[in-house]
């Protein structure tokens, strides 16, 4: 097995565990919560309990927010690097967007098959 394919099973195990949380966590505290519709970054800190975001990960959530209520353009780009938390990000996008908007729905897709 080849280290891509490795990593890419890793965060898809973590991502389907973390969707899986956010069902539980939703039938015992109600849905949507739209306490946190406008602030994903208080939803990251609060909900998924992260203690600290990087600046650019605040301001990668913030900008998908304002997509969201039509405040900006609805799609945003981000420069490529690595380690920099991108696809953690993507993931608290995606469940903050899963949990806090009634009948909403994620697709995710990779440029690759193994990812």
């Amino acid at each position: 097995m080849t280290a891509a394919v490795s990593r890419a099973m890793t965060v898809e195990r973590a991502f389907a565990s973390a969707f899986a949380d956010a069902e539980a966590r939703n039938a015992r505290t109600g849905y949507p919560l739209t306490k946190y519709a406008r602030d994903p970054v208080l939803y990251a800190k609060e909900r998924l309990r992260i203690e600290l975001l990087m600046p650019h990960q605040e301001q990668i959530l913030r900008a998908v927010c304002d997509g969201v209520w039509g405040e900006a353009f609805p799609r945003i780009a981000v420069r490529s690097c690595q380690k920099a938390g991108k696809t953690l990000t993507d993931i608290f996008a995606a469940l903050w967007y899963y949990e806090c908007f009634a009948d909403a729905r994620v697709f995710m897709a990779a440029a690759i098959e193994e990812q």
